[in-house]
């Protein structure tokens, strides 16, 4: 398949359907006519070009939302044939009176319609006069590629997506009617990265009518597989934006060596993603109960040249944060160790591991903390990559055996089965290991299992994950987490904590995107922050707005069902 030039418009929609219409087909116009370049093949709109999401309402919001066909639909189709294009506008559209649902429709070159999405998952007030979608995602086979649809607030959780990358899609088009700049700065690039396709958004500018910003963003953005910006729009003016994309590099969903970030995914344990509101954990949990603020520490400390040394300063690294008044601190993944040499002598490493944990673990009772280390775990011929919690007591409260493997660690590690959740006075506890935090599901069991806090020993491996990534698995899921870095990671970024902050909050969108407290890389560094998980208990990130409860489960079947390998 040859490049694609895309186009992403941005401009102020108004409260006059028919004057909006008219700026519409000139923004069509205008894009298909660039200072330099080839005309694009594909083109997306903003979100709710017809008319903005505040109604007077019910009747209001009916009458100004279009019909399929009808004029404002038929004038865009007409533009698309005219110039040749594919043309993604999104509006609100009528169905059984009085109910509307936010629509985006793709329309082929030919001026037909190729296929429509109705937005899942809705943001606050849209709930009082827009209905929830009735059908789940779907990918569109077109001359430019394989195109997903997924609607502005659909993109602060992980599944719609998700569901669309499983289903093959190349290019994901998100229109938005947004005033919170953590969609363009945090979830288009993050959804782009973790999914490795291009993702193509268009946002409003302007005033916001009775909306809780006051202006739209824009911001409108091409980015590429790698969760690289390659085009972007300004926060305030009118403008249409190009990019030369190559949609075939979405089917190489390789990272580092034998790792696939579909293909290495374990659909057979995600069943919970499909669950109900009734069926998973968190929706049961209290939102008053009463838990302490805790100070962790992530505490970088990794192999210096020999284990036992290493150890040693790890203990003493532990002892001073500890003297600081942490209660919960967070080792880096299979810190004592070289990892290439876990792979060569994991029975070694395992013995070494045993001596590791029951220093540890006294440690951990002689200071009153809790203590999660990565080590390797032998079992009847196997070893496991797993992450221990120590308690005050000095016992081992629980463990989790890393799920996903990246390639060097299939060559010695038996992967894990299950994702537990641990009680402790500061708050549930989840934990993941490296390559586990590269896939949005299992942070989102851990969070439907009801995990306040999720302790993450890693290594960056690739550039996107602290940058991106790890940000958007506390983000999605509304909840803390503490993420230790080895300091031989491939990405010089150090270890970070990150709150899930109260709700509500002003500006509304700071929940959504979370600043991390981090350390500079290196050995020995470490970084502490006082935690309050409680805060993760409450999954709204606007009112009306619950990261949880407003899942569409029963649309994310694709997930549970294994990927094809597409050839690179």
């Amino acid at each position: 398949m040859p490049a694609v030039r895309v186009a992403t418009v941005q401009y102020a929609v108004g409260q006059d359907v028919g004057d909006n219409l008219a700026k519409c087909l000139r923004f069509i116009d205008l894009a298909c006519a660039p200072a330099e370049g080839p005309k694009p093949a594909l083109i997306l709109l903003p979100e709710l070009c017809n008319h903005p999401s505040r109604y007077r309402g019910q009747e209001h919001a009916y009458e100004v939302a279009l019909s399929i066909p009808g004029p404002f639909v038929d004038a865009v189709s007409a533009r698309a044939r005219a110039h040749g294009a594919h043309i993604a506008m999104n509006a609100t559209v009528k169905g059984p009176q009085p109910r509307v649902f936010d629509t985006t429709i793709l329309i082929g070159p030919d001026g037909k319609i190729i296929g429509t999405h109705e937005k899942q998952y809705l943001f606050g007030h849209e709930t009082e006069c827009i209905s929830i979608g009735r059908t789940p995602g779907r990918v569109f086979e077109t001359a430019v590629g394989r195109i997903g649809l997924y609607i502005c607030q659909e993109g602060l959780i992980p599944e719609t997506s998700r569901c669309l990358a499983v289903e093959g899609a190349q290019i994901l088009l998100n229109p938005l009617n947004s005033g919170g700049p953590d969609e363009g700065a945090l979830h288009v690039p993050a959804r782009a990265a973790e999914n490795h396709f291009w993702v193509v958004s268009a946002n409003n500018v302007g005033p916001i009518p009775g909306g809780p910003a006051r202006n739209y963003v824009g911001g409108s953005e091409i980015v590429d597989p790698s969760g690289r910006v390659v085009a972007h729009a300004s926060e305030t003016e009118e403008e249409v934006v190009y990019a030369t994309i190559v949609p075939e590099q979405a089917d190489d969903k390789r990272i580092g060596r034998d790792n696939d970030l579909l293909a290495d995914r374990r659909p057979e344990l995600y069943g919970l993603v499909t669950a109900t509101n009734d069926e998973v954990p968190v929706c049961t949990l209290p939102a008053d109960e009463i838990l302490p603020r805790a100070r962790v520490s992530a505490v970088q400390v990794s192999f210096d040249g020999d284990v036992s040394r290493t150890l040693e300063r790890t203990l003493a690294a532990i002892r001073e944060v500890a003297s600081g008044g942490t209660r919960i601190v967070v080792l880096p993944e299979l810190s004592p160790f070289d990892r290439g040499r876990v792979a060569a002598d994991p029975a070694g490493s395992s013995r070494a591991s045993a001596e590791a944990l029951a220093r540890l673990c006294g440690l951990a009772r002689d200071a009153g903390i809790y203590i999660v280390a990565s080590l390797v775990e032998a079992e009847g011929g196997r070893y496991f990559s797993t992450a221990y919690l120590a308690g005050p007591a000095g016992e081992v409260i629980g463990k989790y055996r890393q799920v996903h493997l990246w390639s060097s660690e299939r060559r010695w590690a038996t992967p894990g089965s299950d994702f537990p959740v641990f009680p402790t006075p500061y708050g549930r506890m989840g934990m993941l290991i490296g390559y586990d935090g590269l896939m949005p599901e299992a942070a989102r069991i851990l969070a439907l299992k009801g995990a306040d806090i999720i302790a993450f020993p890693c290594a960056w491996r690739v550039e996107w994950e602290p940058r991106l990534g790890v940000i958007e698995r506390a983000a999605e899921n509304r909840v803390c987490l503490i993420a230790a870095a080895r300091a031989d990671s491939d990405i010089a970024r150090g270890s970070m904590i990150i709150q899930a902050d109260r709700f509500p909050c002003f500006p509304h969108w700071w929940i959504r995107s979370p600043i991390p407290a981090e350390c500079a890389p290196g050995n020995g560094a470490h970084v502490s922050a006082g935690l309050a998980a409680i805060y993760a208990r409450d999954k709204r990130d606007y009112d009306k707005t619950d990261q949880v409860r407003n899942r569409r489960p029963e649309f994310y079947a694709a997930l549970l069902r294994a990927p094809e390998r597409r050839p690179a």
